[in-house]
């Protein structure tokens, strides 16, 4: 089994950036039943929110850890990896992980906003 390489360094007794990265990923993915209809199927809001992740995971780990050096994490070991910073598995994974956040984020929404009560589709909803 694959296993990333989660490197100690110096600055992550500092600040830890992946609990920021991890904040700001959850509230696009909670705002992505804000920007497409409830009737977009759940598998597809799933993929949406693990290319959010993903590219997210990219963009910060070419900032902190190949441009500033930083070593927070690295994928290089992992199977299909990008520079080390992405690779496909966590990729699938996040798709897993982001429905899970999307339903809980709704829900939540529901019992403490009162807005409207969440379903899902699997399918596209049929044109008349």
């Amino acid at each position: 089994m694959w296993q990333p390489t989660v490197q100690k360094s110096k600055f992550n007794s500092l600040c830890e950036f992946r609990p920021i990265l991890a904040g700001v990923c959850g509230v696009c993915i909670g705002l992505i039943n804000e920007v497409l209809s409830m009737d977009t199927p759940i598998w597809l809001q799933a993929i949406i929110g693990s290319c959010i992740v993903t590219i997210g995971e990219f963009v910060s780990g070419c900032i902190l850890n190949l441009w500033l050096g930083l070593g927070i994490w690295d994928y290089s070991n992992m199977p299909f990896n990008i520079l080390g910073q992405i690779c496909l598995p966590f990729s699938l994974l996040w798709v897993v992980l982001s429905a899970c956040a999307i339903v809980i984020d709704d829900y939540e929404r529901y019992w403490f906003f009162g807005e409207e009560k969440p379903y899902y589709r699997w399918k596209f909803k049929e044109k008349k």
